[in-house]
């Protein structure tokens, strides 16, 4: 444990960002966890959080159980959130079932 892990990019409601963090559990293939720190150009209230993704055989595919937590004191943060992980996760569905 202990990799570091950094990216970077430009959104349109959010302006430069830029996350990174360190791996704090790493068992392939089934779970990843990772420290979650964020640069923006308009700061967050808050500090480290922790993401992390659990896979598991499911039928003919995998099941992916994704937490992020630290939220416990910033609902509008977490709110947020929720909302930022729907695309990623529907351009990790798209590049899965092309790759196949």
């Amino acid at each position: 444990m202990g990799g570091h892990w950094k990216t970077s990019g430009v959104s349109k409601s959010i302006g430069a960002w830029e996350t990174y963090g360190v791996i704090v559990e790493l068992d392939p293939p089934r779970v990843l966890a990772m420290t979650w720190h964020e640069r923006l150009d308009k700061p967050r209230p808050f500090g480290e959080t922790l993401v992390r993704y659990e896979l598991e055989p499911s039928g003919s595919g995998t099941r992916i159980r994704f937490t992020h937590s630290g939220f416990s004191a910033y609902r509008d943060a977490f709110e947020d959130y929720s909302k930022g992980w729907h695309p990623v996760f529907a351009l990790l569905r798209k590049y899965v079932v092309t790759a196949a």
